[in-house]
């Protein structure tokens, strides 16, 4: 009679041979043993150097280039990059999209990130810095009427922003936040004054950051972003009615 066994857990698991080729791989890329566009050995020599035969050597490379680590040419073979934002911004979205995540919650973050922005700027931006806003304001006003354009410069004014914060991750972010909040910025600029209102209050944190004053600056985003916000929700109220 077999006798079962209490109190043992039965699963095992089960890391796939591509996958721990895979994992290594991608150590030595981060840890700095690699150079950006630098071309990996063949994917013969790789099997070999692994042990591994080369379909399983195919698919560790294929791993690696769904994670953005390696260009992968016809038969130019592979070359280590680094990932994009933009597989990031694609993530990001389809999570906003999935979740159903309202443009409330992405407000919320798009202020969290913004302020912060604005609030280092202010301390590391140059005088040559706030003109060149001051200048992308300028094209703001001047593109009153054409929704398209306005969205543009209103995106690029606060990646400009981002920018000057000094800090690549909050860069990042800032640029991740910004697709998902396209179709808010759209619905903004569909308000009347919609263009004059997002030049005086982008004319509000300039004045800020030409002060360096981080308190004031974060005051300007918060202010800024609660009323595109308001815009968001009275356009809205129009379409329902």
């Amino acid at each position: 009679m077999v006798r079962t066994l209490q109190n043992i857990d039965y699963e095992v698991k089960r890391e796939n041979l591509y996958e721990t080729v895979a994992e290594k791989l991608e150590d030595s890329i981060l840890s700095g043993n690699t150079q950006v566009g630098e071309r990996l050995p063949s994917e013969q020599a790789l099997a070999e150097s692994f042990g591994v035969s080369r379909n399983v050597m195919r698919e560790s490379l294929k791993l690696l280039k769904e994670r953005g680590l390696i260009d992968s040419r016809m038969g130019g073979g592979s070359y280590i990059t680094k990932p994009e934002s933009s597989d990031l911004v694609n993530v990001v979205n389809r999570i906003i999209l999935m979740d159903n995540i309202d443009y409330e919650q992405v407000f919320q973050m798009r202020g969290i990130l913004e302020s912060a922005a604005c609030s280092l700027a202010a301390v590391k931006c140059t005088q040559q810095q706030v003109a060149r806003l001051e200048m992308m304001n300028r094209q703001l006003r001047e593109a009153a009427g054409n929704q398209e354009k306005s969205m543009g410069i209103d995106v690029d004014f606060h990646m400009e922003i981002a920018r000057l914060s000094g800090n690549p991750l909050l860069e990042m972010f800032v640029e991740v936040m910004a697709h998902p909040l396209r179709r808010g910025i759209a619905a903004g600029y569909n308000i009347d004054d919609g263009n004059r209102d997002a030049f005086m209050r982008h004319n509000n944190i300039i004045q800020a950051l030409s002060e360096h004053d981080p308190h004031k600056a974060h005051a300007a985003a918060m202010d800024h972003i609660s009323h595109s916000l308001d815009n968001i929700r009275e356009r809205e109220r129009m379409r329902m009615q």
